[in-house]
């Protein structure tokens, strides 16, 4: 299973459009040869159960595809998801949000209950603060499930141009249009990165300069580096991205993870976990083989 990443790796927040609903508790096992407590009655005069009633499914609720932050008494979006509808109405990040459907938002928390109690489809208002302050409407989608959803909706959009840094402390671009690419997202505390390493590497030992496989790791260079010097057989690039910073339209919800991008810079693949390596390797591969036509 992937792991998720830790607080310190992720970016702020102080509210999230696209969480999922609480996981529901956990049934405890129950011990084996139990008797009942002394004080229950039992045999004909004990009580009838009667089965709890089903929990009513709830409705679908609306989705922008935004993160927020409260920040000095104002609503900001502090990501847009690439090809969320936020995204598509023109939304960017560090938009400063003041109203929905003309109803003042003050706090993230605000928004969200607003978005969230209209249904999917539904046509919403958006007006943005700035010096001339502008209304943009934006359609919702079905708020995802989870994570892993939202990271597998970028397949169908462009990845945006972003510099990550390289151990040589120069700028990585992070998808070169004209050559397949896989991002490879990871961490040096990530135990299966380290089983999936080895594999990476004699993929890109096998392509050569005909696909590029860009390892990227939010941690702090130093420990990066250090790590790699430990490391010498991998054979693709290694950059880091402090919190994934310059890129925030792509939200990564565990390492490792995997985007597939064609050279014309589209996300045709978005995978999680070690298991989806051999997925990842199928994709680069037809990639390569499409661009040698």
């Amino acid at each position: 299973m992937p792991r998720s990443i830790p607080r310190s790796a992720r970016l702020a927040l102080a509210a999230i459009l696209f969480a999922a609903a609480p996981a529901a508790a956990a049934e405890l096992p129950q011990p084996t040869g139990a008797v009942p407590p002394t004080n229950t009655p039992t045999g004909a005069n004990a009580p009838t159960t009667v089965p709890a009633a089903p929990t009513a499914p709830q409705p679908p609720s609306g989705w922008l595809g935004l993160r927020l932050a409260n920040r000095d008494g104002k609503v900001v979006a502090s990501a847009v998801l690439s090809a969320g509808p936020a995204d598509r109405a023109g939304l960017a990040a560090g938009d400063t949000i003041l109203a929905i459907n003309g109803q003042p938002v003050a706090t993230s928390e605000a928004m969200i209950a607003i978005i969230r109690a209209l249904p999917p489809a539904s046509t919403v208002e958006v007006t943005l603060g700035g010096t001339t302050p502008r209304t943009l409407k934006a359609t919702l989608a079905e708020r995802p499930k989870n994570d892993q959803e939202i990271f597998r909706k970028l397949v169908g959009s462009h990845f945006p141009a972003a510099h990550g840094v390289g151990l040589d402390q120069k700028p990585v671009e992070l998808a070169s249009e004209g050559q397949p690419t896989v991002i490879y997202f990871w961490a040096t505390w990530c135990p299966s990165c380290s089983r999936t390493a080895p594999q990476l590497s004699a993929l890109q030992r096998e392509l050569g300069h005909d696909a590029t496989i860009i390892a990227l790791s939010p941690e702090d260079q130093a420990d990066v580096a250090a790590y790699a010097a430990k490391h010498t057989d991998l054979a693709y690039t290694i950059a880091t991205d402090a919190d994934l910073a310059s890129i925030p339209q792509i939200w990564v919800a565990a390492y490792p993870s995997w985007l597939v991008i064609d050279r014309a810079g589209t996300i045709v693949g978005a995978h999680i976990g070690a298991g989806e390596v051999g997925a990842v390797e199928t994709e680069l591969r037809e990639l390569v083989r499409q661009s040698a036509k």
